[in-house]
């Protein structure tokens, strides 16, 4: 009997840390909506198979902690002085990854058009100051930390 309370009581924790779990993450994904401007007109949230290749891009990547990446090990492309710049590649189709705040916040991923994100930069950086802007081919990436830093590389 008392086996039996003790896998109920395991059931009914983990029911609880999932519910949780999920809350967590509709609060993420509400405050994006609310904190940048017309999010639904120009974004949508990752799925799950989506959120595990993006996972699997970010693991390979070369980082020092959790929210920067060694820049040492970083083959770096090109670097951009001002955001602006990047709207040479502003139909490009790119994930927004925000590689600080909570843990919710950092598994929520955005899905874009570079030049939305250009517009509404400001409103981004409000939301997390370190982003990783994720090209859809999974390779090219630019990273832009809270000092200004924008960097252009690609995993090969």
């Amino acid at each position: 009997m008392d086996e039996i309370i003790k896998k109920r009581l395991e059931y009914l924790k983990e029911k609880q840390k999932q519910e949780q779990n999920e809350r967590l993450m509709i609060e993420a994904k509400t405050r994006l909506i609310c904190n940048i401007d017309n999010f639904e007109q120009h974004y949508r949230f990752a799925n799950n198979k989506e959120i595990d290749e993006i996972n699997s891009f970010i693991n390979v990547l070369p980082a020092v902690s959790p929210t920067r990446l060694d820049f040492e090990k970083l083959a770096v492309e090109q670097q951009f002085e001002d955001i602006y710049i990047l709207r040479q590649y502003a139909e490009q189709n790119i994930w927004i990854c925000c590689i600080c705040g909570s843990s919710e916040l950092i598994n929520t991923f955005t899905y874009g058009k570079l030049d939305d994100f250009v517009n509404g930069f400001l409103d981004w950086t409000n939301v997390s100051p370190y982003l990783l802007i994720l090209f859809s081919n999974m390779q090219d990436f630019i990273f832009i930390d809270d000092i200004g830093h924008i960097i252009k590389s690609s995993i090969p």
